[in-house]
């Protein structure tokens, strides 16, 4: 969301809704966390300026993820005046579980396989990568399994697909020769590429269609 007293009134709006909310502050963003009917979490959030930013010593952004009293929050300046989500919103990260204890097997596949940066490391259990700004378009969690599990099975309810837009075809090719390098099953028809992070997850790979507008969460 484009500012922090957006996040607000969300919060706001759920708190009014008799709903459950938790606020976080993540040092380089601030978010508020519900829940849908389904079960599902979804984060909105605020990214904080850069300058307010600290870094680690391998020199990516300080994550944390420390409560903000809700009143704190809602007393952000404009936060109290109604308002529906505003235009600026954009998608951000998807969340994706991660069944290797310590991202042992994840963290390879999307650096050296995929070809993605790492953005954000927490602690040994948590990762996002992403193409450019440190901006993360993926988030990789053991948040769900952190001893290691298993990808969800056929007859249960799952993720089907990610769909990741790529701007020219060499990078799709290039990606094919990585893969069949590594011995990792992947699938190719037409110009689109799938595979399965170690975790099960599917990935799909196409070619952006330049006849529309890009979008930031274009990969």
């Amino acid at each position: 969301m484009p500012t922090r007293a957006d996040v607000a009134r969300f919060t706001q709006r759920h708190l009014d809704a008799g709903l459950d909310v938790d606020p976080r502050d993540h040092v380089v963003s601030q978010s508020c966390y519900v829940t849908d009917p389904d079960g599902h979490t979804i984060e909105v959030t605020w990214a904080c300026p850069q300058e307010r930013w600290q870094w680690t010593d391998e020199g990516l952004p300080v994550v944390v993820s420390t409560p903000i009293a809700v009143q704190d929050l809602l007393n952000e300046p404009g936060a109290s005046t109604p308002a529906p989500l505003p235009a600026g919103t954009q998608m951000g990260h998807v969340q994706l579980k991660a069944t290797d204890a310590a991202l042992t097997h994840t963290t390879p596949f999307y650096r050296d396989l995929l070809g993605l940066e790492i953005y954000a490391r927490l602690g040994d259990g948590f990762i996002g990568v992403g193409v450019s700004d440190y901006r993360s378009l993926l988030v990789l969690t053991t948040r769900f399994s952190p001893h290691g599990g298993t990808p969800a099975g056929p007859d249960t309810a799952r993720l089907t697909c990610v769909d990741l837009l790529l701007t020219n075809p060499e990078a799709i090719e290039q990606l094919a020769e990585r893969l069949t390098a590594a011995g990792h099953p992947h699938q190719r028809a037409g110009t689109s590429l799938t595979t399965n992070d170690p975790s099960g997850n599917p990935l799909r790979f196409s070619l952006h269609d330049t006849a529309k507008p890009a979008s930031r969460t274009d990969a």
